[in-house]
């Protein structure tokens, strides 16, 4: 009698287009995914005026982010399930961006208390290398008064007893073999990965005003151009053809059908969407900046809100006008910045200090707004010159 053999549904591979998390026993999903769902609510957070924890706790229920628990409803796969979110916020920590650090481990608290208590709680798995980073994080934090809020969510953390040390977090289970069959395809990917790991650590407005933006795209524009071609191979039309008939039970021959099956999945998704999301988040962290500067300078003259540039100014009478500043000095002021302000913003700007702003503190806003502009400027100088 013939032993019946097994399959695995989900065989450990170095391509990462094949990377998936169980949820139950014969459904998975994209790892890639709930990457994207973790980068899209981080970056959402640090593109606020503010970061506080009131803040993530405000985004965290917009999104309705505490969902995503009901994606694996087997206890058997939610440690695996979990793991993956962990991982996924904890690779952004070693970011530049002091807010990023904190939106780790706020994501990491959320993440952990709002497990379903019917499955009970999975643990933060941390390496010592990993668990000291965020020790570190937490005493200077400490020390230095900054980040109160993130070190007190760590210290409740540790508190709960939420991390598990571990000696790898992600182990390696491929075979030497399948890693010299697919050299090329993984060093594809590790390029794919640097970068990402590299869009972690950089502030997105620094990201998108060097030229590590464009080698990326061209990078991607390889790798998407490399997937289409196996996608026209006999092999993936066989490997569609079992996954339609295992999945959904659909019996599919044709070759040109399993083809756009395969290019419609998420498998044949862009590539370089990625540098459309960089661009958008530096936008978004562009504008917030804008909004800021805006704001300080409001608040230090309540009078200025009700100024509109658009509209002729009335003239302040002498005696609501308690310092003024000459002409010839401001001028003097636009000179020594190099804005190079046209007459119309000049005299704007003389209008805002007759009315009693701070001329240092409209000085910085100017400064400021025209090195963002400035950095912007230069990216898109760059890449035009490339193409």
């Amino acid at each position: 009698m013939a032993q019946k053999t097994s399959k695995s549904r989900f065989p450990n591979t170095p391509l990462e287009a094949a990377s998936l998390v169980r949820v139950s026993k014969t459904v998975g999903i994209s790892r890639r995914a709930i990457e994207d769902d973790v980068e899209y609510l981080l970056y959402h957070f640090i593109s606020y005026p503010t970061q506080t924890f009131h803040d993530f706790d405000r985004l965290w229920h917009e999104l309705h982010f505490n969902h995503v628990h009901f994606a694996c409803v087997k206890r058997e796969f939610r440690a695996n399930y979990m793991n993956a979110f962990y991982k996924s916020f904890l690779d952004y920590f070693p970011s530049a961006i002091t807010s990023m650090k904190s939106g780790v481990l706020f994501s990491l608290h959320f993440m952990y208390i709002s497990q379903p208590a019917i499955w009970g709680k999975n643990r933060i798995r941390v390496t010592r290398d990993i668990y000291q980073s965020l020790f570190e994080f937490y005493v200077e934090s400490i020390d230095t008064d900054t980040n109160i809020e993130a070190a007190l969510i760590f210290d409740k953390l540790r508190e709960s007893e939420a991390f598990l040390f571990v000696e790898e977090q992600d182990p390696d289970g491929c075979f030497t073999e399948e890693k010299i069959e697919f050299r090329k395809a993984i060093e594809m990917n590790q390029r794919l990965e640097d970068f990402r790991k590299a869009k972690m650590s950089n502030d997105p407005i620094k990201l998108c005003s060097n030229d590590s933006l464009n080698e990326y795209k061209q990078l991607a524009l390889e790798y998407q151009q490399a997937k289409r071609e196996t996608f026209y191979t006999p092999q993936a039309a066989s490997a569609m053809k079992q996954t339609l008939k295992e999945t959904a039970n659909i019996v599919e021959t044709r070759p040109r059908l399993l083809r756009n099956f395969l290019l419609n999945s998420t498998l044949g998704q862009d590539e370089t969407n990625i540098v459309h999301q960089v661009k958008r988040t530096g936008q978004q962290l562009l504008n917030s900046k804008r909004r800021k500067l805006a704001k300080d300078v409001t608040s230090s003259n309540p009078h200025m809100g009700m100024i509109n540039s658009n509209q002729t100014m009335e003239p302040t009478r002498a005696t609501d006008v308690k310092e003024t500043i000459d002409i010839q000095v401001l001028y003097e002021m636009a000179s020594m910045l190099n804005t190079g302000l046209d007459r119309e913003t000049v005299s704007l700007c003389v209008s805002l200090c007759e009315r009693g702003v701070n001329p240092e503190a409209l000085a910085t806003v100017i400064r400021e707004l025209k090195e963002l502009e400035s950095s912007q400027a230069s990216a898109a100088t760059t890449s035009s010159s490339r193409h």
